[in-house]
């Protein structure tokens, strides 16, 4: 199955897991993290209180309480980037492999990755990508997942046209300000409607094809760091 790489807010999503990504203590504090614990609820914040701590590239499962349209949340602690030479590559691509192993444990069907370590916990948006790229790609030659990865920022989206060559985008600007809801998926055309932080929407159509040059339009957005 093919990787999709898109612009969307986790509400607009469907799918059996999302991925969480966290602090060691699961604390919530900040970024998806946050807004996930938001959307749960207090049952979700007792949940991962009971489960204590969990080191940089490890993963747990809890339900979704709240939180609409999962099945499960998938919590995962990434790693803190200082220089790239404190192993910081391996415990990223751990993060994506167990929260993959946990999905294939449970025999779920579709998974949803935010962009992991990229916020506050500093990892360069292009190592991240390429990181996460990777390491679903290598997954997905043997196993049959539907996987998304979101993306928020234009760094991020740029980095991922590059790698998911000959982007085109159509977009509406009726709305103001306009956002780019797009996606990069090999062979794939469609039409999506997505409200980031429930205050921008935008419609667009796109369509990648695996060995072409990308082109990508961008304007105004609010990032939400994962």
């Amino acid at each position: 199955m093919p990787l999709e790489i898109s612009r969307n807010d986790i509400r607009n999503i469907t799918a059996d897991a999302i991925v969480c990504p966290t602090d060691s203590f699961l604390s919530g504090s900040g970024g998806v993290d946050r807004i996930i614990h938001g959307l749960a609820g207090t049952k979700l914040d007792e949940a991962c209180a009971d489960i204590g701590r969990i080191s940089p590239g490890e993963a747990v499962l809890t339900g979704p309480y709240d939180l609409k349209g999962y099945r499960y949340i998938i919590h995962t602690c990434g790693p803190e980037y200082t220089d790239g030479e404190h192993n910081e590559v391996p415990l990223l691509a751990s993060c994506y492999r167990e929260c993959l192993n946990i999905a294939k444990e449970k025999q779920l069907e579709s998974i949803v990755f935010p962009l992991i370590a990229s916020g506050s916990f500093s990892f360069p948006k292009g190592q991240a990508l390429k990181t996460a790229t990777d390491t679903i790609t290598a997954f997905l030659q043997n196993n049959e997942m539907n996987v998304s990865l979101l993306v928020y920022d234009r760094e991020s989206f740029d980095t991922a046209g590059k790698l998911f060559t000959d982007v085109g985008n159509y977009l509406d600007r009726k709305f103001n300000p306009p956002l780019l809801q797009s996606s990069c998926r090999p062979g794939r055309k469609k039409k999506k409607t997505a409200a980031l932080g429930g205050m921008i929407q935008e419609m667009s159509e796109s369509v990648s094809y695996p060995e072409e040059e990308a082109e990508l339009s961008f304007d105004g957005i609010a990032p939400m760091a994962a």
